[in-house]
């Protein structure tokens, strides 16, 4: 030890020398590993919180859409009591709204899909 200090403080930069010293030693290789962990750590947490933000956001998108869409589907359904039996555009205006009903339930689920799509990619390693 003596003779490293001596040699450190005669032979060449003390700093060099103790920098030297440190990256031979097993404390830079933790510290190293450390710093790569918390790199990867930000990286991760950061890719989350978008995927977090992006399926609430779809969540409202979604939410805002199929009230909407209902929305207009009853007020139809109100109009549409108005019209006598016998009318035909009243049977015309029931068949679209049937067909308007059955795309909002499909729309529904394909939305549930996606999302529990997106729940088993967020779940599932790398």
């Amino acid at each position: 030890m003596r003779d490293t200090s001596a040699r450190l403080i005669s032979g060449g930069s003390l700093l060099h020398g103790l920098v030297s010293q440190f990256v031979r030693d097993h404390g830079f290789a933790l510290l190293f590993c450390c710093v790569i962990g918390a790199v990867i750590a930000g990286v991760c947490y950061a890719r989350l919180c978008r995927l977090r933000k992006r399926e609430r956001l779809a969540r409202e998108v979604e939410d805002a859409l199929v009230q909407n869409a209902q929305s207009v589907i009853l007020h139809v359904h109100g109009i549409v009591k108005n019209l006598s039996t016998d009318d035909p555009l009243r049977r015309k205006v029931e068949q679209a709204l049937d067909r308007a009903d059955e795309q909002l339930s499909e729309d529904r689920d394909r939305v549930q899909n996606l999302r529990a799509r997106t729940t088993l990619d967020d779940e599932s390693p790398g």
